[in-house]
């Protein structure tokens, strides 16, 4: 898809996380919606219960982070850490550990 046509205003992904389907196509999309218009596919992930989900994003962050990722400039940073703050209590902190670590990383540097 070209996403350069849909503009900036890409929070209209928030709707899937109402969908049955949402989680399925907030999975396909996260390899599709550019850094910057991210923020509607967050809110979606943030709201769905899926440890599939979960793991997905914690595993996208690692590889944006290893790709130059810094998250200032798009508020992707925050977004970090509300995903954090909600996995904290769901998953043990050896599988939190590496986005954790990505977090403090860009926060030293702010």
């Amino acid at each position: 898809m070209n996403w350069a046509t849909i503009g900036e205003h890409l929070l209209f992904l928030s709707y899937l996380a109402v969908r049955e389907d949402g989680a399925a196509w907030a999975a396909r999309l996260i390899n599709e919606v550019p850094e910057d218009g991210r923020d509607g596919l967050f809110l979606t992930c943030y709201k769905l219960q899926s440890e599939e989900l979960d793991r997905l994003l914690m595993a996208k962050f690692v590889e944006w982070n290893t790709d130059g990722w810094t998250g200032h400039d798009t508020g992707e940073l925050h977004w970090l850490q509300q995903f954090i703050a909600k996995w904290i209590k769901l998953y043990p902190y050896e599988d939190l550990e590496a986005v954790i670590r990505i977090y403090f990383k860009h926060i030293e540097r702010n």
